[in-house]
């Protein structure tokens, strides 16, 4: 996670492609600043969403991927929520569901609305049992097929 430039730094060393920053943590003028900067040094910047106010910072700044995360601030799974986040998200721009589904049904109803999906959830409880992780996999491909 993006908390300011020292974070990108650590990350451009580690030979990081991508990194996750909150909206509610910046301002959109800070969101922008740190967006540009992660950009200079070849990586793109994904705006994670909670809120509607967060959504309003993440457009305001312009960030073209915005992540909305599929649990609340609480950290339950609150997809009603992400639904009415995700179709606010103007055309034009990478909308992405982070995290609160566990099951390819969970995540049918949503893909007409995003782009790109972080699968968390289902690949945590498969390295928990120790379960091939291409039998957790196969059934999200299959929604897309």
């Amino acid at each position: 996670m993006v908390v300011d430039e020292q974070d990108l730094y650590r990350l451009r060393d580690a030979g990081a492609d991508a990194a996750v920053l909150y909206a509610a943590l910046h301002e959109p003028a800070r969101i922008t600043a740190l967006r540009k900067a992660a950009r200079s040094m070849r990586i793109e910047l994904l705006v994670e969403v909670f809120t509607d106010d967060d959504l309003e910072r993440a457009l305001a700044a312009e960030s073209m991927l915005i992540a909305v995360s599929g649990v609340d601030l609480a950290g339950r799974r609150d997809l009603p929520r992400a639904r009415a986040l995700l179709q606010k998200i103007p055309p034009g721009l990478t909308p992405i569901l982070s995290g609160g589904f566990s099951t390819p049904e969970d995540l049918a109803d949503l893909l007409s609305l995003i782009d790109a999906v972080v699968v968390m959830e289902p690949l945590m409880a498969a390295a928990a049992a120790r379960s091939p992780l291409a039998a957790v996999i196969e059934p999200f491909t299959q929604l897309v097929a």
